[in-house]
């Protein structure tokens, strides 16, 4: 769905809208991360992220019901996660 402004936001490019690039100088660690991702090692554990990461995810927000923290802080932002991964479990 198309926004009802693009045209006039991006009048050089209303068919596309705009592209957002970053010019700053990439992190450390970043680059590092990046370059361990790209070898097969990095691949081979990523594989392993679906099993062990992705469904405790969104078993939380789906079951749950919880895709926003309805408390305010972090302390207690993290202590509603805590509630839930334990549930989880």
């Amino acid at each position: 769905m198309a926004c009802a402004f693009q045209k006039q936001c991006c009048p050089r490019n209303g068919a596309k809208g705009r592209i957002v690039s970053f010019r700053g100088q990439e992190l450390e660690q970043i680059a590092e991360f990046r370059k361990k991702m790209a070898s097969a090692e990095g691949q081979r554990i990523y594989k392993k992220r679906g099993a062990t990461a992705e469904f405790p995810f969104a078993w939380i927000k789906e079951r749950m019901k919880l895709r926003k923290f309805r408390l305010f802080g972090l302390r207690k932002a993290s202590i509603e996660a805590l509630w839930a991964s334990q549930a989880f479990q």
